[in-house]
């Protein structure tokens, strides 16, 4: 294989693994992957926000909180969620409906989190 083929599957296997496809958590648990995010972002009524910024600053906490969270405990990780959601929940600026937005997001991937810890194993 080239040098330009092995850096290019380098590349993409360093995407793959900081994609939720292959982000673990410590005793065997698997992060929710970005389908299963956008999933419960819906479920809390999220398909109806029209705020580009305020969608750009809830993905990049959620995305921070995953990358952090590779390799942690599920209490760990479910700690580190509620830390990186609650500078968002708490924006002075936000609306009281979108708090409750930001907390129904963070309640679904605790449980979610939940789940993983008793069944770690996918």
């Amino acid at each position: 294989m080239s040098p330009y083929g092995v850096a290019c599957c380098a590349v993409l296997l360093s995407a793959l693994q900081a994609s939720s496809a292959w982000a673990q958590l410590a005793g065997g648990g698997v992060l929710p992957t970005e389908a299963e995010i956008q999933g419960v972002k819906n479920l809390c009524g999220g398909g109806g926000v029209q705020s580009v910024s305020f969608n750009g600053k809830l993905d990049a906490a959620i995305k921070n909180w995953k990358s952090g969270a590779a390799g942690a405990n599920v209490e760990v990780a479910k700690k580190d969620l509620t830390a990186a959601l609650y500078l968002v929940k708490n924006d002075a600026n936000l609306e009281g409906v979108m708090k409750v937005y930001v907390d129904c997001v963070d309640r679904t991937l605790q449980r979610m989190l939940d789940r993983e810890k008793k069944s770690p194993s996918k």
